[in-house]
């Protein structure tokens, strides 16, 4: 399943407990491959950790980046 931005923008924020946001680095815990996860699945979670990632930096007033990827018309869903 792929995990909803915000589900991943907690987790990000958990980590900041802890460690600076400049000392964070986002990454997968997966090897997408080897688990047999279809090529889709693995595109959105990767979209999700960025979507997550921007809900965090807007509230710490950083710069969000631009993801082409969470058009609407390339949503999961649609």
């Amino acid at each position: 399943a792929v995990e909803p931005p915000e589900f991943v923008a907690n987790l990000i924020r958990r980590a900041l407990e802890y460690l600076p946001p400049e000392r964070l680095v986002l990454s997968t815990d997966c090897g997408f491959g080897r688990e047999g996860l279809a090529r889709r699945i693995a595109f959105y979670k990767c979209v999700a950790i960025n979507l997550g990632a921007n809900l965090v930096r807007r509230e710490l007033k950083l710069p969000e980046v631009e993801i082409p990827a969470a058009d609407p018309r390339w949503t999961f869903g649609g």
